[in-house]
């Protein structure tokens, strides 16, 4: 279990490592919606099973999950801008928490939707880059923004 654990962390600084590098994230979409999973780490407020969406850095790692449950899914490419902008903070506003870098066993990284937008910001004034966000002056504004909300 240990070393479980200590793999899908190993994923997903990996996963944020290649995200800030292509600037893109993956996820399967059907024509209801992106692909999700119970999480095994988080209830929503009311204590009902909470719902994450799963991310890849990678389309192969997406593809390779096109089966069963998710046969009619596609895989969707989605710009880190509009990851951080629109689904990062859509998913907070939902409940939804956000699931990287699943295999094939379906075991990833679980988080609350905020944490890997946080994580990303990090790497990103880390290389001294700004990101080109449509709703914010800079990605030092977005991380101003985002903060606030958690302390809410």
């Amino acid at each position: 279990m240990l070393q479980d654990s200590i793999t899908i962390g190993q994923r997903h600084q990996r996963f944020i490592e290649i995200i800030f590098k292509t600037q893109i994230i993956y996820a399967l979409k059907d024509s209801k919606g992106f692909a999700t999973l119970i999480s095994n780490n988080y209830k929503t407020e009311d204590e009902d099973e909470a719902m994450l969406i799963c991310f890849w850095s990678e389309a192969a790692m997406a593809k390779a999950l096109i089966s069963k449950e998710w046969i009619n899914y596609k895989v969707e490419e989605i710009s880190l801008a509009n990851l951080l902008e629109n689904r990062c903070i859509g998913m907070y506003n939902d409940e939804t928490y956000a699931g990287t870098n699943f295999d094939l066993n379906l075991f990833g990284f679980e988080s609350a939707p905020l944490e890997p937008a946080l994580e990303l910001i990090n790497e990103i004034k880390k290389h001294n880059y700004e990101v080109p966000l449509r709703n914010y002056d800079s990605t030092e504004e977005y991380e101003t923004c985002l903060k606030q909300d958690l302390e809410e």
